[in-house]
């Protein structure tokens, strides 16, 4: 009877060791560890904080001598921002997919990059607003601001190729890709023309106007940006009950396609071509039953 209560109490203290193990795996900290990219060296004194969806600040941690700050398994899903001087503030989704317990980050020396925006015709300054795409394996970030006298700056970009837009008021957009190298200082300047504009109508098979039609520019696929650049076309480009609409910000010079969509009914594509700083009228799109 004795061996048996002490059997027993054997395994309810094992099961007991076992669940208590489990317990502290399950609630144990991420170990992360900040490094320098380059030279693989620890980096101390990082700043790491935790964001939830509202970009309120749930938590801040800071890396010891070692580059390391222990993140606990409780804290909130959100966003990882880190940042350390003289190195591009990288972000991460936290936690990790797959809850890894070793962690660790490197970071790319900040570069600066300085984007000069001109008026083709006169070679004055421009008043524009520039985008940065600038795409990392799980850490894409973008960067926009509006040029002050022809120039924007942005100081914290991390290294990595790039896409970059731009676009000012009566301009036509621009997009160049460029490749940033980590610690340098890196200059792009555009020179952009002036936009034409596009008016016309949607009418169906019996020649009345087509009321909500969506008319679509579509540029050469050989234009960098193509993509980017017809999704900045601005104006009117839905059209009313008259059926008129009106494109503005087109790429002048260059023959593009236009087409009009309603429902899942479309016109044939039309090719234009507007002169720079030009409007071209009376253009007329049919779309078939």
């Amino acid at each position: 009877m004795h061996s048996i209560n002490r059997l027993s109490l054997a395994i309810c203290l094992v099961m007991s060791i076992a669940g208590s193990s489990a317990a502290q795996n399950e609630s144990a900290d991420a170990r992360v560890t900040v490094i320098d990219n380059v030279s693989g060296t620890p980096l101390n004194h990082v700043t790491m904080t935790l964001d939830n969806g509202s970009n309120k600040v749930q938590e801040t941690w800071h890396s010891d001598n070692n580059g390391v700050a222990l993140i606990s398994s409780a804290s909130p899903v959100g966003v990882l921002t880190i940042r350390a001087p003289g190195f591009a503030t990288t972000r991460r989704r936290w936690p990790p997919i797959d809850r890894q317990r070793e962690v660790i980050i490197r970071l790319d020396r900040a570069s600066t990059l300085t984007i000069k925006v001109m008026k083709w015709a006169t070679g004055e300054p421009a008043s524009a607003s520039a985008l940065v795409f600038l795409s990392r394996p799980g850490n894409p970030e973008t960067f926009n601001g509006v040029t002050s006298r022809g120039v924007v700056e942005f100081d914290d970009v991390p290294q990595g190729p790039a896409v970059i837009v731009v676009k000012g008021n009566g301009l036509a957009p621009s997009a160049a890709p460029i490749v940033i190298q980590g610690g340098t200082v890196v200059s792009k300047t555009f020179q952009l023309h002036d936009a034409g504009t596009v008016v016309g109508t949607v009418t169906d098979v019996k020649g009345l106007p087509v009321n909500g039609a969506t008319v679509i520019v579509s540029y050469p696929s050989d234009i960098y940006g193509a993509g980017f650049l017809a999704r900045m076309v601005g104006g009117r480009t839905r059209t009313g009950a008259d059926g008129m609409f009106r494109i503005t910000g087109v790429l002048p010079n260059t023959s593009l396609d236009l087409r009009a969509n309603v429902d899942t009914r479309r016109s044939p594509a039309l090719p234009i071509v507007v002169p720079e700083g030009q409007t071209l009228e009376a253009v007329a799109l049919h779309i078939d039953e």
